[in-house]
């Protein structure tokens, strides 16, 4: 029965790996629509995102579901079953099997997370390049004004790069 419970459980650690290298290939993929500043397939990718997510969430609840069923007929704590300890437990096939699955997802999870760091740095970078040019549109008449001693401003008049070439 154990043995039946940890190869369902490999089964879904198995599928859970096969959508977190999608969401690395896709992760990846908008590394490079953000380098090449395409907006809008990036956002198109945003959708196909959440869908594997939502496939990841489904995933682990049955990964959780099954982790509770084998504490249960092993009469453990589930917060004491872990991987490690399966691989501990078991014999044979399902151990190596197990044992992969869980080099592999830990890979995986590392590498998700680097390319998600990079993605962030490139968005927050991005974002930083589009304020300031934006701050230079609207205040790039007010870089050679100076002030009188009674406080009004002196030089250039104050409307705007933006609004002195649209006038």
């Amino acid at each position: 029965m154990e043995t039946e419970l940890i190869s369902a459980l490999i089964d879904i650690i198995k599928r859970e790996e096969a959508l977190l290298n999608d969401f690395l290939n896709l992760l990846e993929e908008q590394k490079s629509m953000l380098v090449r500043n395409e907006v809008e397939d990036f956002e198109a990718t945003v959708a196909k995102q959440e869908e594997l997510i939502e496939q990841i969430r489904t995933l682990e609840d049955q990964r959780i579901g099954k982790v509770r069923k084998i504490a249960s007929n092993m009469e453990i704590k589930e917060s004491e079953l872990t991987i490690t300890r399966l691989v501990e437990m078991s014999l044979g096939t399902v151990s190596s099997e197990l044992r992969q699955s869980k080099m592999n997802l830990n890979g995986l999870v590392s590498r998700i997370r680097r390319a998600n760091q990079v993605n962030q740095y490139l968005i927050k970078r991005s974002l930083n390049i589009n304020h300031r040019t934006i701050d230079i549109l609207i205040d790039e008449n007010l870089r050679d004004v100076t002030y009188e001693k009674d406080g009004r401003l002196h030089g250039q008049d104050r409307r705007s790069l933006m609004v002195n070439k649209t006038l």
